[in-house]
Order: structure tokens, then C-alpha cells, then sequence
């Protein structure tokens, strides 16, 4: 029993320290998305389209949770056109 405590308030730990990582990687990708904006804002390529060239040296969650902002910037500002 006491085993089986042990274990659990490891993986608690474990699940606490992985979802800080996440909200730091988000926090991140947001400062990233937000400058992105705007760069595009002084250069757009086109009306209503913001061009995104990421960092090198992005993760692959990192890469992907800034696509997925991007994506939701997008739409609200076609929305608001």
C-alpha cells in the first residue's frame, strides 16, 4: 500500500511538472504568435493574410500550438473584416 502511494504522488508530481512545461511552452508560443503580428502588421503580403516564418529553433510543440494560434488570429480577422 505504502508502495502504491509512493507511486501515485510520483505521477502527480510528474503530471504537475508536465503541465507547467505545457503552460510555459504556450506562454511562449503566444510572445511568438503576438510578434509575428506584428512584423505582419508593418509588411503584410496580403490583405488579410499574415505570413508566418518561424524560428529554427522551435520544438515540435512549439511549431505546432503557434500554427494552431495563427490559424485562430486568422480566422478573428477575417471575422472582423
Amino acid at each position: 500500500m505504502a508502495d502504491e502511494i509512493a507511486d501515485l504522488r510520483c505521477t502527480i508530481a510528474g503530471l504537475i511538472a508536465e503541465n507547467e512545461r505545457l503552460k510555459h511552452t504556450i506562454e511562449e508560443a503566444e510572445e511568438l504568435t503576438a510578434d509575428l503580428y506584428v512584423r505582419s502588421e508593418w509588411q503584410p503580403s496580403e490583405p488579410g493574410v499574415i505570413s508566418m516564418k518561424l524560428p529554427e529553433n522551435l520544438t515540435a510543440d512549439q511549431r505546432h500550438i503557434i500554427t494552431a494560434l495563427h490559424g485562430l488570429l486568422m480566422s478573428e480577422l477575417k471575422e472582423d473584416a
